[in-house]
């Protein structure tokens, strides 16, 4: 019975230190969503293109498969502002549009803003060969401001959440 237990010890420190090995040798890819947030991201001043507010990558695009995406983002108000997101998949603009809110017109100190992408990755393929299949699939949440009179920088809090689903 002991020698049953030092074994199964034994057994366990090894694995322990197989798996502390694969860890600090660094953090694979995720394989199929990304999930994001940020506080405090300065959008830019209207006169300017919009900024990355978060970027995300899943390890490899496959056949078969949509690239989904959801994003939030709340704008203060303390700036006349005209917020907007978009989504780019390796650069490439996604299906949706790019959704938009005038501040101007909210009550509270908080300006919300909501939107829903979607990219097939055969289509984007056949679109762009050699850009989306067995590649990995970068996602960036594009944040803009479209007030240039005056121009401001309004800050803001993101989120998004990337899904690679089987179609």
């Amino acid at each position: 019975m002991r020698s049953i237990l030092l074994v199964s010890v034994a057994t366990l420190v090894a694995a322990a230190a197989c798996s502390t090995t694969a860890w600090s040798a660094g953090p694979s890819l995720p394989a199929n969503a990304v999930f994001r947030a940020a506080s405090g991201v300065v959008l830019n001043d209207g006169n300017n293109p919009p900024v990355v507010a978060l970027s995300g990558v899943i390890k490899k695009g496959q056949k078969k498969r949509v690239v989904a995406v959801e994003a939030a983002m709340q704008v203060s108000t303390s700036v006349p502002s005209l917020p907007s997101l978009s989504i780019q998949v390796n650069g490439v603009a996604a299906n949706g549009p790019t959704v938009t809110i005038d501040c101007k017109f909210t009550n509270t100190n908080r300006c919300p803003l909501v939107g829903s992408w979607w990219l097939d990755l055969d289509q984007a393929e056949a679109a762009h060969p050699g850009t989306f299949i067995g590649k990995p699939l970068t996602i960036q949440l594009l944040a803009g401001n479209d007030t240039v009179a005056p121009p401001t920088n309004p800050s803001a809090d993101v989120t998004m959440t990337a899904l690679l689903v089987k179609k």
